[in-house]
């Protein structure tokens, strides 16, 4: 996952991501309000995923950090919303709190951003989207490790915050969809990171679904999420 050629492929799949959510942006520009939240929701239909859905969704999960100094267990804990301004375009906003250490106490970044989501619907079952997303990290306690992977020492800091992100939402099933995504985070000069997962989604009401995210960065420290969301 480090090799200069996995990220080259993974740019140039963000640029042909941005190509086609801009052909959707030209067909959709004399449009001046959103459809409805579940205009297009029905068992089978092509609605039942997270994007062009206005949502509010809960993740609490489980991290294990691949440190220096051995492995780290933590949690984490976030709350997204969701809403379509047009076609094609959503405004989202997060907001995340992620520990580790004994009992999940030190090192703390609690993160708020904010932000929009491009995607274009192929067809009932294909909807890639490109994203980004910035505001503030609050980091508490933070270890700070030098470029050969040595503790350095413990720093409290607040920063800019910014994550941008490409992939896909596949319908696999009637009811259920899998979205595929890479995504960079910059944090500050000492933590800057690509994540790679997938968020699987089962919708079990007009109103409600569920989901799961696995997740794996380059330095392989791994994530388990699972979380529900009210569509309304």
């Amino acid at each position: 996952m480090k090799s200069y050629s996995l990220t080259q492929s993974l740019l140039i799949a963000a640029t042909l991501a941005l190509g086609v959510s801009s052909s959707a942006f030209a067909q959709t520009a004399a449009a001046t309000a959103a459809p409805a939240a579940t205009s297009d929701y029905s068992a089978g239909g092509p609605g039942v995923g997270l994007l062009g859905s206005r949502y509010v969704g809960l993740d609490f999960g489980y991290l294990r950090f691949d440190q220096a100094s051995g492995p780290t267990s933590g949690h984490e804990f976030g709350a997204a919303y969701n809403q379509p301004l047009m076609p094609g375009l959503d405004f989202t906003a997060a907001l995340s709190d992620e520990a580790s250490g004994a009992f999940g106490t030190h090192p703390r970044t609690d993160q708020a951003l904010a932000g929009l989501t491009a995607y274009q619907k192929i067809n009932d079952w294909l909807k890639p989207f490109l994203a980004g997303q910035a505001g503030v990290a609050f980091n508490r306690d933070a270890e700070l490790y030098s470029s050969s992977g040595i503790f350095t020492t413990h720093n409290s800091h607040d920063d800019f915050d910014y994550v941008l992100s490409a992939g896909a939402e596949f319908q696999v099933l009637p009811m259920m969809v899998i979205t595929p995504f890479v995504a960079y985070q910059e944090i500050n000069r000492y933590s800057h990171d690509w994540d790679y997962g997938a968020k699987v989604t089962y919708r079990l009401s007009r109103h409600w679904s569920v989901s799961a995210t696995p997740e794996i960065d380059q330095h392989h420290n791994l994530a388990y999420l699972g979380g529900v969301n009210f569509h309304f």
